[in-house]
């Protein structure tokens, strides 16, 4: 229409036209232009923004995309409390009706079966939308709420989840008794003193804090935890349980202004619930032995020996866990879901489900899944580092070391060592590979 006007005004006979003809064409050509301008807004069954609030006015959910005609993506965004901190789940639903999770960078699906009717979910959004002005509203009404509640379900079983007025809705994990957990912790203790002739270092610290802890918290001394976390702070990341290895966890527990017993409490029944199945596969999986060193050197000189587990080790030992949960743990059969402590990464979410950590039954998969191979790889080097006595150590020239190892085969090498307060020299004077055996007593003489 542009084009025709300007044609129409650029023509011989627009020369002879009278000023007012011209100033009636020159107006009709605005006018087109704006008409052009205001044309009707697009239908109403598809709202770019739309923020969902409580009777309070408080924002519980948001979409970005919703359409109420087309089966057009859904895009939906919540706000999820546990604790101190605040995660944001969100969904996209797909024309074909398949659902796309994600929390925290995890990206998950529905199981087959466990998802909840999302059709007659965005048909309750729909219904809720209200237009004020240039802005789309919704009301959060129970219908909403308990649409929204059955996903979030959904997404993480473990959790209760519940809707509080003004705060929106939360992650509440059931508490456990403390007593029963120290008592489990003590008797674990009395038996590593008892009966191993060899205690695995990283175990027997793991076990150490979760004692600290579940004195703490029998005794009902809050003011003790300041102490706790300084230790949890000035230890290394492998000397603690899983759980206190997450940061989101020491932040709940350690936060002068608002420490939570309650998710100190959770994270000790998930550290007694790791010291545990190690405890078992250790009493299965390792062996006890003796280590010798004969070197073409005099008997005063020192060396440093170093072990380290092969790929066929790191298998075994999987196995052998493997077996020990389908006998020890109740829930062998636990797929993988999102839980607070253990999304913050990928390899802690991924270690947490192959140790099983994750309990109940759940509704999403992490998508993409594992590979086999890293999977095993992850929870062997995990595994074994927490069973092994010693894998470095010093002993002199024709002198013997008593271990406890995983069975399986070992790389070896020795270095010589200067005197006590010099690193090893990197130049290796022997090395090679030693077989541990599943045997009551090893002897390896290496050379």
């Amino acid at each position: 229409m542009r084009l025709s006007c300007s044609l129409f005004k650029t023509s011989a006979i627009a020369s002879f036209l009278a000023p007012l003809s011209l100033l009636w064409l020159s107006f009709g050509c605005y006018s087109v232009r704006l008409l052009k301008k205001t044309s009707p807004p697009p239908p109403q069954d598809f709202f770019s923004v739309v923020r969902f609030s409580d009777e309070h006015g408080v924002v519980v959910a948001s979409a970005s995309e919703l359409s109420c005609t087309t089966l057009s993506p859904l895009r939906l965004q919540v706000k999820l409390h546990s604790g101190s901190q605040v995660y944001r789940p969100s969904f996209v639903i797909h024309a074909d009706n398949k659902l796309h999770t994600e929390i925290d960078g995890l990206v998950l699906t529905p199981s087959p079966g466990l998802q909840p009717d999302y059709l007659q979910l965005r048909q309750t959004l729909c219904r809720a939308v209200t237009r004020r002005g240039h802005f789309f509203y919704g009301h959060a009404d129970s219908e909403l709420l308990r649409s929204l509640s059955a996903w979030l379900q959904v997404l993480s079983p473990p959790c209760l989840i519940k809707f509080r007025p003004v705060r929106g809705f939360h992650c509440e994990l059931p508490v456990p008794a403390v007593r029963p957990e120290r008592k489990t912790l003590e008797r674990i203790k009395l038996r590593m003193v008892r009966a191993w002739q060899r205690q695995p270092y990283l175990l027997t610290r793991r076990l150490a804090i979760a004692v600290d802890l579940a004195q703490i918290l029998s005794d009902g001394e809050a003011a003790r935890l300041t102490r706790f976390c300084q230790v949890l702070r000035n230890s290394s990341v492998r000397e603690l349980p899983l759980a206190f290895t997450s940061t989101r966890w020491q932040q709940s527990v350690c936060n002068t202004q608002d420490a939570s017993l309650k998710h100190a409490a959770l994270g000790l029944q998930l550290a007694v619930r790791e010291i545990t199945l190690f405890k078992h596969l250790f009493e299965r999986a390792s062996h006890r032995g003796n280590v010798a060193v004969r070197i073409a050197a005099p008997l005063s000189h020192r060396f440093w020996v170093l072990l380290t587990p092969t790929a066929a080790t790191r298998a075994t030992t999987v196995r052998h866990y493997q077996q020990v949960l389908a006998t020890r743990d109740p829930h062998k059969s636990t797929p993988t879901c999102w839980h607070p402590f253990f999304s913050e990464n990928m390899r802690l979410h991924h270690l947490a489900q192959a140790i099983g950590l994750h309990t109940g039954r759940c509704g999403t998969v992490l998508y993409p899944p594992l590979p086999a191979t890293a999977r095993n790889d992850l929870l062997g080097n995990y595994l074994v580092a927490s069973i092994t006595s010693e894998t470095e150590f010093a002993i002199s020239n024709g002198r013997t070391k008593f271990l406890r190892l995983p069975s399986g085969t070992y790389d070896y090498r020795i270095s010589p060592l200067p005197n006590y307060y010099l690193p090893a020299s990197r130049t290796a004077v022997a090395h090679g590979s030693m077989q541990w055996r599943e045997q009551r007593h090893n002897h390896q003489v290496l050379r």
